[in-house]
């Protein structure tokens, strides 16, 4: 068994120690890469001793496992039975009840009123959303976005008053957009992160005019071979349509759009539904393609990427021979089972370039820097090669980027941020996404990063309240997704999607000396609100209500009464949240593995903690089981809705807590009730390694009007009673004791297929 991903213990945090000014979550990224650098060797060691003593490697086998189900989670489900379900779930009765939405509204992640010491406000993301996974641009201002949870969004303007077109489909999740020669919109739906919060889809569609028209369930193409799956990439050969799927390589006409998809190379069929081994937990992890590629000059010469990013026995590179597909070596791009993980070709529009990024699962197992191979470049514009190595990580680490502290450096992440763009109008510029996003403009020799993963680390920062993120420029939301290029009124434009949304800048655009943009837009402007709620709490507030929400990759939102614009109060990710009723600035944010904070004034602060620790206004209160890495990675927290004084909270104890939002230490805790350990006895206290604080998944929270609905991480409350639609809303909640059930071993997060189904926005309503 292998160390393949690694969480680390992290030193708890209650102000700030000695001179270090910068907030919790920084500090915390850099303890856990410090952590992952100084353990490197001693994970070698205990992995190779395992199969004779056992122990300790398989313990933190087991907690990487841990960490990585949550994520890995398409499921084995047979084509139709999406379908089905949905049809049946058009059928429900519907209770009566009014909806209104209150979150629809722009979410400042640097909000100035947020300096406290657990906030990443003033990190430079600016506006943020939830996370992109498609993007498609055209020249003449249309910008089409697809959301992982949130499905497709239009813009007439170059990005920006965003606009719904998918809400009357089965699935809002996004695995791809891209735009045809013709100018139709062609989304994948499925998002294929395997991530906590992907879900498959119901196929592929086709939206003949996308500047006016929306998406019906008429425009897919094919039938039902591509449902519940998740789908990769789209790319465009000839006449051709390819798909990158979780059960393999399918293709479709594009000239003839009826008819079913064909299935072109499948490595593993006796793992798809109906096999012999469809059963096997390893089931969905076994016929997954990446990507393609194709020789401009024959396109009937396909290379197809397969493989699981953690590495199996087919992984690799594969073309037709003799009628038949093989495996294949790809001059001077790695090319063996544990060379190829995920990978993202892209070719310059003349044919005289190709370029990849690859992950290897090699590196992802033995190396704590990073699971990058590099980033390759064929100058011949022939996938088959010859392939030279442009830059590895450490050459990205030293090219602007801020991750370059040892175990935490440029594509740690690989297997979940890829992008590639070659500029159209330029074989030798290409952007590149990881973390961060990257730049290249002499065909991969050199490198800048114009979208650092946050300026935390920069002798430019500061904790200003008085400004965004000191005197750094505003940067990107970190871990890129997708990209695309564009112009609207003659002016060109990139525009990247990410786990906090979107953002533009000229192609040729400027930077400072340090090669970090200066000219970053976002685009989240609060008419795109497709973020991903975990869980609400509502309390009274200023003659209203205060609602507080945790979300995926970006920390705990609140709104307060009269605000115009929601604020970021706790960084990373939320997990359970709870709110006092009586009031609504008595907050508890859960981050992973049980780590709780508290705060008694909504965490509002101006920085002054920086210069005096005792003026921090949250304070870290985690249970014990959070120290000793003894908790589910999101476990379960509450409070008693009699009695807000009384909380729970359960890792492998149950603990129990009777000072309410007074609490100011992890040691108020007491063990109420011992249940069985959630992996190994003697597991260890471990952070996310995916995030600068982790990410997860999990409902619940106290207090308020509030229910969990949908598959999209929707939340909605009920006025005048009952659950009614809101755009395609109709499904019942995922729930706490579902949630339960798919964090088993290796198990997939959603089996049924069903993300919940339709709808599009990811907010808070009321």
């Amino acid at each position: 068994m292998s160390a393949a991903l690694v969480v680390a213990p992290v030193v708890p945090a209650t102000a700030a120690p000695g001179d270090d000014s910068r907030p919790v979550p920084y500090r915390h990224h850099v303890e856990q890469a410090t952590w992952r650098a100084q353990h490197a060797a001693q994970l070698k060691t205990l992995d190779a001793r395992e199969e004779e003593e056992g122990g300790e490697a398989e313990e933190i086998a087991e907690r990487a496992e841990q960490w990585a189900e949550a994520r890995s989670a398409p499921g084995i489900v047979a084509p139709g039975a999406y379908s089905a379900a949905w049809a049946q779930q058009q059928s429900l009765p519907r209770t009566a009840g009014r909806w209104r939405e209150i979150t629809d509204l722009p979410y400042n992640s640097d909000d100035p009123r947020y300096r406290d010491i657990d906030s990443n406000s003033s990190g430079g993301a600016g506006k943020v959303t939830g996370r992109i996974t498609g993007m498609a641009a055209d020249n003449a201002g249309y910008v089409y976005a697809g959301g992982a949870d949130g499905g497709v969004w239009r813009s007439r303007s170059g990005g920006g008053r965003w606009q719904p077109i998918s809400e009357r489909l089965p699935s809002p999740s996004t695995g791809d957009l891209r735009l045809d020669r013709k100018g139709r919109l062609w989304y994948a739906t499925g998002e294929a992160n395997t991530s906590a919060t992907s879900f498959v889809g119901t196929g592929v569609y086709v939206l003949r005019d996308p500047r006016h028209g929306s998406f019906r369930s008429r425009d897919r193409v094919g039938g039902t071979e591509l449902e519940s799956t998740t789908i990769r990439k789209l790319r465009f050969f000839g006449n051709t349509v390819w798909a990158a799927t979780n059960r393999g390589a399918f293709t479709h006409s594009l000239t003839d759009l009826s008819g079913p998809w064909r299935a072109e190379f499948v490595p593993n069929p006796a793992f798809l539904p109906g096999g012999a081994q469809a059963a096997d937990p390893n089931a969905p992890y076994k016929n997954i393609i990446n990507d393609f590629a194709v020789d401009p000059r024959d396109p009937a010469r396909v290379v197809i990427a397969a493989g699981w990013r953690s590495g199996d026995e087919y992984n690799g590179f594969y073309t037709r021979s003799g009628g038949a597909w093989q495996r294949t070596e790809l001059a001077g791009l790695p090319s063996g089972a544990g060379d190829v993980g995920t990978v993202t070709f892209s070719p310059s529009a003349d044919g005289s370039r190709y370029y990849a990024i690859e992950q290897s699962p090699t590196l992802l197992a033995t190396n704590p820097d990073s699971a990058l191979q590099g980033f390759y470049v064929s100058l011949s514009g022939s996938p088959f090669g010859p392939w030279t190595l442009g830059a590895d990580y450490h050459e990205l680490a030293e090219s602007g980027s801020a991750l370059t502290d040892p175990g935490y450096m440029p594509g740690v992440q690989s297997w979940y941020n890829q992008f590639l763009q070659v500029d159209p109008a330029d074989p030798n510029h290409v952007y590149a996404g990881l973390e961060e996003v990257f730049e290249s403009t002499d065909g991969g020799l050199t490198w800048t990063t114009p979208g650092p993963y946050w300026n935390f680390g920069f002798d430019c920062w500061s904790i200003d309240p008085a400004k965004q993120t000191g005197d750094c420029h505003q940067t990107t939301h970190p871990d890129q997704q997708s990209v695309a290029i564009g112009s609207y009124h003659g002016r060109r434009f990139v525009v990247v999607g990410n786990d906090g949304g979107a953002y533009r800048r000229p192609v040729r655009g400027a930077a400072d000396a340090a090669g970090h943009a200066t000219d970053w837009v976002s685009l989240n402007d609060g008419t795109i609100d497709i973020l991903q709620y975990y869980s609400v709490g509502v309390g009274r507030d200023r003659r209203g209500v205060a609602v507080s929400g945790g979300l995926q990759d970006n920390g705990q939102s609140i709104l307060r009464p009269g605000d115009r614009v929601m604020g970021s109060n706790f960084g990373g990710d939320g997990g359970d949240t709870i709110v006092d009723p009586a009031n609504g600035c008595n907050i508890a944010e859960e981050y992973v593995y049980l780590d709780v904070w508290v705060t008694n004034n909504c965490a509002v602060n101006d920085g002054s903690w920086t210069r005096d620790p005792a003026l921090a206004t949250s304070y870290e209160v985690a249970p014990p089981d959070a120290e000793t890495g003894a908790a589910r990675f999101i476990a379960p927290l509450t409070m008693d809705p009699r009695d807000s004084r009384t909380w729970i909270a359960g890792g492998q104890h149950v603990w129990l807590q009777t000072n309410g939002f007074a609490i100011r230490s992890g040691e108020e805790w007491r063990n109420h009730v011992a249940s069985s350990p959630p992996t190994s006895p003697n597991q260890k206290r471990g952070r996310d390694q995916k995030k600068k604080r982790g990410g997860g998944g999990g409902g619940g929270g106290g207090g308020g009007c509030a229910v969990w609905v949908g598959g999209v991480n929707v939340l909605y409350s009920a006025l005048g009673g009952g659950i009614a639609k809101k755009g395609h809303l109709k499904n019942l909640p995922t729930t706490r004791h579902k949630k339960k059930a798919f964090l088993k071993k290796k198990g997939p997060l959603n089996p049924s297929g069903q993300g919940g189904g339709g709808g599009r926005r990811g907010g808070v309503s009321c």
